[in-house]
């Protein structure tokens, strides 16, 4: 009988024990919460860089270099990057690079030389878009600024070659629409898991004019007017 008493004494302690590391256990596990917690929200914040390429097709208005070059390469490449604010208004820096050949006028007892013009505008500008909705198809735009158009010209006179250069002045205008291109692996919203850097690609085409003949006050007038056609893209 005491041997019974004592094997049920040994077999209540264990059982005690057992439940008590039972419950230190559980109590050092971290609770296990009640729902899943939040998943970040993907959002898509406006852009505010605009990177555009085109090529130029233009005329000049002096009727000295209309003489000269003709319709010889009237065409100019550009590049230029805005700054945009709300993707509305920004302000941008671009440069252009036309370079022509033509032929010299001589007098009548020599042969006309070979002459080649570099022209360089670098501008300032403002750009104004009317974006009035984020997916909007076509965009109309407005620029304008100030240009430092840096120029040289090379000629041969009795096979000697000749170079002047110079810098000048002057003002510019365009205006154009922006047509947004179907891409559907960047167009669609919540393509990308975080912040994809290109968000839109446009085509662009617009009409532009530059006086660049410093305000009126040099013989020399580089002014010219054409058309463009590119690709922009919203960063």
């Amino acid at each position: 009988m005491g041997v019974l008493c004592r094997f049920t004494q040994l077999v209540t302690l264990g059982v005690a024990m057992f439940c008590g590391l039972g419950s230190a256990g559980a109590a050092g596990l971290p609770p296990v919460p009640d729902t899943p917690p939040p998943v970040a929200e993907l959002r898509m914040p406006d852009r505010f860089l605009l990177i555009s390429g085109q090529v130029s097709l233009g005329e000049h208005f002096d009727p000295f270099i209309k003489q000269v070059y003709a319709a010889d390469a009237p065409y100019s490449v550009g590049l230029r990057g805005t700054v945009l604010f709300g993707e509305r208004f920004g302000f941008g820096l671009g440069g252009e690079f036309q370079n022509r050949q033509g032929t010299g006028v001589a007098p009548s007892n020599q042969a006309a030389p070979t002459v080649m013009i570099w022209e360089i505008p670098i501008y300032i500008e403002v750009h104004l878009r009317m974006l009035l909705w984020k997916t909007q198809v076509a965009v109309p735009y407005l620029r304008t600024g100030l240009d430092g158009v840096v120029w040289w010209e090379n000629f041969f006179v009795d096979g000697l070659k000749y170079e002047v250069r110079g810098l000048k002045w002057g003002a510019h205008i365009a205006g154009g629409v922006q047509l947004r291109l179907p891409f559907p692996e960047i167009n669609q919203p919540g393509r990308l898991i975080g912040d994809p850097v290109l968000d839109d690609i446009y085509l662009h085409v617009e009409g532009w004019a530059r006086s660049a003949d410093n305000f009126g006050t040099s013989p020399l007038d580089l002014s010219s007017a054409g058309v463009a056609v590119g690709i922009t893209l919203l960063m």
